[in-house]
């Protein structure tokens, strides 16, 4: 005999109290939704991670919702029932099923593949003349900005004939630990322009990041990275050193102001002068 109403959601209920036990238990940590998801994108690069994340994100809820639906269905639906004494009828196969369940998987790796073959390159993408460009040196334990003009090379920034031509940003570790009225080293940059980082490391591997932008470089002493960014949305970003770098690797914090042309370039003429 098979279940009545009343048993039916006498096991719905039962289900949907588990579940409301579990979202009752996570509210009283600190996990909400919103922890769960990457921050939103403030560049164009990362808007393009951030995009393929959504999808991937949507389809893996779509096949976990899917495949734990059906186990609930089978659970609930051919349990074993008291009288039950012979095997139900067994099925040895399903040609069609079998092709279903094997080209969707296939439809879906595939299309994957595509759109992070697309994003790599829209990541990855280099354009030969940025507006800007700027050195960024890791070191323990701290960072450096130079930004060099046209023609000068921001490893040349130190040489005599350069004095005057360069802005250096120097970052210094808050004296004996203390933040309070510490400001750790600050990159501008405009908004809307393809900025260029030219990373160097002086002694061991650090890692360039900026969750708001969804990238992440690590940068190892004798292999400069290069890599290009577009900041679209102005405001001032967190940026942290994400690979453990020795004793003071939490002090390897910085942040990224992107604000309008007008504003960056009349930092640099105060710097300047």
């Amino acid at each position: 005999m098979g279940l009545g109403a009343k048993g039916w959601t006498r096991r719905a209920g039962a289900v949907a109290a588990l579940v409301a036990l579990a979202m009752l238990l996570s509210a009283c940590t600190d996990f909400n939704v919103r922890t769960a998801l990457p921050p939103d994108a403030a560049s164009v690069q990362g808007q393009a991670t951030r995009n393929l994340y959504d999808i991937v994100f949507v389809i893996g809820v779509a096949i976990f919702v899917l495949v734990e639906g059906l186990i609930l269905f089978a659970v609930l639906r051919y349990r074993r029932k008291s009288g039950d004494d012979e095997l139900p009828p067994q099925i040895h196969g399903n040609n069609r099923l079998e092709i279903i369940w094997t080209a969707i998987p296939i439809a879906i790796v595939l299309s994957l593949f595509v759109l992070s073959w697309q994003t790599l390159n829209t990541v990855d993408a280099h354009t030969p003349t940025p507006p800007v460009r700027i050195g960024v040196v890791a070191y323990q334990w701290q960072w450096q900005f130079v930004y060099a003009p046209d023609g000068v090379a921001w490893q040349d920034c130190n040489a005599p004939a350069n004095a005057g031509k360069c802005v250096t940003v120097f970052g210094t570790p808050p004296a004996g630990g203390d933040r309070t009225n510490w400001t750790p080293p600050t990159m501008h940059v405009p908004v809307n322009e393809t900025v260029e980082l030219q990373m160097h490391s002086i002694d061991v591997i650090h890692s360039f990041y900026v969750p708001a932008f969804l990238y992440q470089r690590d940068i190892t002493p004798g292999r400069d990275q290069v890599i290009q960014f577009t900041a679209d949305r102005i405001g001032t970003y967190r940026g942290q050193c994400t690979q453990f770098c020795g004793l003071y690797h939490q002090f390897m914090e910085f942040q990224v102001k992107v604000e309008s042309n007008a504003d960056y370039t009349a930092w640099l003429q105060q710097e300047l002068t």
